[in-house]
């Protein structure tokens, strides 16, 4: 994880988290807490994950619940393979 705070108060925040379903085709999440809090809701947020395969075995990932100190990322395959998340958040500090 990491984080770069500008001058004119914006923050931009980044990292990943594994998650692992445990059933196939039903979203598994995972909370994350912000390197930083920002002082509200991240203005823009961004879920990449890291696959050869979306689209056919990777069917969905998505975010919910953002907060000023995190949010909690989801995934969604064909099996119950780990599949790594990357995030990036952007917000203000101050």
């Amino acid at each position: 994880m990491g984080y770069i705070k500008y001058d004119n108060g914006i923050i931009e925040q980044w990292g990943e988290v594994t998650i692992t379903p445990t059933t196939a085709n039903t979203p598994r999440g995972q909370a994350i807490n912000f390197p930083v809090p920002f002082i509200n809701v991240p203005e823009n947020i961004n879920v990449t994950p890291n696959t050869a395969v979306p689209g056919s075995t990777v069917t969905g990932w998505s975010f919910a619940v953002p907060s000023a100190t995190g949010m909690t990322l989801y995934i969604t395959r064909t099996n119950t393979t780990a599949t790594t998340l990357h995030w990036r958040a952007l917000g203000h500090w101050k």
